[in-house]
């Protein structure tokens, strides 16, 4: 019987880890499959936030690139003529031509430091710092000395950048065709050099012819020559144009009024409508012709140069521009710093931890987040870990799931173990019930055969075994009796409860004392019984039903105590108060063995029967403890073990007053 039991829960615990592990797989793959999703969206959004980042950089960059590619390139110039036509702006000064200042005189804007000019022959300029009457001219009318000096050291500083051996500019970012393209040159053109140098004697030409249209009677070529004017100078600041400064006045010839200068410029500029005089026609014959050429701005081209102070890396966009075939290269020296600042802060709410860093590798390099308008790569920093979105409706299914499975299990638990028991009340109440007729209905059998074969003569022998079929006869009733009182127990809505009347706690036990006594005679005990008081306290019971409790208690003691040294039973009596209430008790003691610990909570059990019993051999069905206690329920009472005792049984019968 155990080993069939122990077989089905090895069989029930395997079923149950099967269903657990595959429970338990599904659950780690759909929250797996939760995690990876939640980190794929983690991850989109970090790559939506570096897009826009990049974004937002490009379109802080651009405007800057997109205005200084579309600035002439004749503003590189502190001051240019302005009725020249666009492809003649780098040509010598001619006299009387008005001169504007380029915007850029004043200053550079936000994130650029300096604009610098390369020419074909190595010189290097900047609008910012003029130099010569230009210098002149802007520190009385636009800019002060410092500004200029300023200018001059930054001038001096790209210097350094483009010349770090004092030889031809080199990119410092790499050999790559974009760097290349970025270079700057020293171009040696004696063809070149040769046009300019006639294109400055045919000025001075035009000049001194001029001056002498102009000079008074008398005065020596040698004096106008001194006071003649310079060939370059410049107009005041966002004022009308003015024409070059006339010579100064002397006392041969008084300074002449704004009226006459005016008239002046007029006379010169119908000059300018006649046919050219000999000194263009030197001017073209040096190899200056007068036809319009197209200018060509390359796109600014940005590079990293390091800076051989500082140690640091510079950003600088240079462009190639080509005016009537003569190239010069012009660039920005961009405020890398301030800039670096300005494209953090734009992102700053997308990347909290991004940075900058210059770099020199292939726009498309694997893995690199590069901008378009300059080599600067983005450092997004490390991706933010996903937010937890709080309790998924995922983990609420698998929750349900869970709570669903457990609950199964456990009812199946339950429903086997019933199962189980009341199989096995079911073999034991038929071997019980077997074992216990067997006897008396043999004992019967044998016995009546006897007395009606006449086999048994004489008188006293007849008498015995009367009397002993007497007993076997009463034994069969009581067992018949306890399997049908058993058997109501199952319905006891339907089953039809016993008329209680109300008794003092006293005459219950007066009435009950000689069945009592009787019953521990018969098993060789001595019964005492001690109302230790409230005799007059009133119950309602069924006085009947009590005997019957009693007396299972007092033969379970006589049959379990009897090889006891004290063969005493006592049963005590009295009102005792627990919890605020009132209620009379009626214990049973013995001296005997006792209960075992392992067996007190398994002893009211049906057709239960402890170790004890079958060691000692004690016949019964294992129904008397646990009638009696449905017993003691139908009188709204209960029936218990002490757990206290050590020298033998206490079973103690609660019982309620009626007040």
């Amino acid at each position: 019987m155990r080993s069939r039991r122990r077989l089905t829960w090895v069989i029930f615990a395997v079923c149950i880890l099967a269903v657990l592990e595959g429970l338990g797989w599904v659950t780690w793959r759909a929250l797996s499959l939760e995690r990876r999703e939640r980190e794929a969206r983690a991850a989109a959004s970090f790559e939506q936030s570096i897009r826009l980042a990049l974004w937002r950089m490009e379109s802080e960059i651009t405007p800057i690139i997109a205005a200084e590619s579309a600035r002439p390139y004749f503003h590189y110039i502190p001051f240019y003529p302005a009725e020249r036509a666009y492809t003649k702006m780098f040509q010598q000064v001619r006299p009387n031509e008005v001169l504007v200042p380029s915007p850029l005189l004043e200053g550079s804007g936000r994130f650029i430091r300096l604009h610098f000019q390369l020419d074909e022959n190595g010189g290097l300029s900047s609008p910012q710092a003029p130099t010569g009457n230009q210098r002149d001219l802007a520190e009385a009318q636009y800019l002060d000395s410092e500004y200029i000096v300023l200018a001059g050291q930054l001038l001096g500083d790209v210097e350094r950048i483009l010349r770090p051996d004092q030889g031809i500019a080199k990119d410092v970012s790499g050999s790559t065709p974009q760097a290349q393209a970025g270079q700057v040159w020293q171009v040696e053109d004696s063809e070149f050099r040769a046009r300019e140098r006639a294109a400055q004697t045919a000025q001075t030409m035009n000049l001194n012819e001029q001056q002498r249209r102009n000079r008074p009677a008398g005065r020596a070529d040698d004096q106008v020559a001194e006071s003649s004017p310079a060939p370059s100078v410049a107009a005041p600041p966002l004022s009308p144009p003015l024409s070059p400064p006339m010579p100064p006045p002397t006392a041969a010839a008084p300074a002449r009024s704004q009226t006459e200068s005016a008239v002046t410029k007029k006379e010169n500029f119908a000059a300018d409508q006649s046919p050219p005089p000999s000194w263009l026609k030197q001017y073209q014959e040096a190899g200056f012709q007068d036809s319009t050429n197209r200018v060509e701005q390359g796109p600014f081209e940005a590079n990293w140069y390091a800076n051989p102070a500082t140690g640091e890396e510079e950003l600088l966009l240079v462009r190639s521009v080509t005016i009537d075939g003569r190239t010069v290269r012009q660039g920005l020296w961009i405020d890398w710093p301030d800039l670096r600042s300005q494209l953090i802060d734009a992102c700053d709410d997308l990347l909290p931890g991004a940075a900058l860093a210059p770099t020199s590798g292939p726009v498309n390099e694997a893995g690199e987040l590069r901008l378009a308008s300059i080599p600067v790569r983005l450092l997004p920093g490390p991706m933010p870990a996903p937010a937890m979105a709080g309790i998924t409706p995922t983990q609420v299914t698998l929750a349900l799931t869970w709570a669903a499975v457990l609950g199964a299990i456990i009812a199946i638990g339950i429903v086997l173990r019933k199962a189980m028991e009341l199989s096995e009340r079911r073999g034991r109440f038929v071997s019980a019930v077997t074992h216990e007729l067997r006897t008396p209905l043999t004992t019967f059998c044998l016995y009546t055969e006897m007395l009606a074969d006449g086999m048994v003569a004489d008188d006293a022998s007849r008498r015995h075994y009367l009397s002993t079929l007497k007993s076997e006869s009463g034994r069969l009733a009581r067992i018949v009796q306890n399997v049908l009182d058993y058997a109501g127990i199952g319905g006891q809505a339907n089953r039809h409860l016993p008329a209680m009347t109300a008794i003092s706690l006293g005459q219950l036990i007066e009435r009950c004392r000689p069945a009592l006594e009787q019953c521990a005679a018969k098993a060789g005990m001595q019964l005492e019984v001690d109302v230790t008081g409230g005799t007059d306290a009133n119950i309602r019971v069924d006085p009947q039903t009590i005997e019957r409790i009693l007396l299972n208690l007092v033969e379970n003691a006589g049959k379990y105590a009897s090889e006891a040294v004290d063969r005493r039973i006592h049963v005590v009596a009295g009102v005792e108060k627990s919890k605020g209430k009132h209620s009379a008790s009626i214990r049973v003691i013995d001296h005997g063995p006792g209960v075992p610990k392992s067996e007190r909570r398994k002893i009211f059990r049906a057709f239960h029967r402890a170790e004890r019993e079958v060691q000692g051999a004690k016949s019964g069905l294992g129904l008397g403890l646990a009638l009696a206690q449905e017993l003691a329920r139908d009188m709204k009472g209960r029936l218990l073990l002490n757990p206290a005792r050590t020298d033998g049984a206490e079973f103690i019968l609660h019982l309620p007053v009626d007040t």
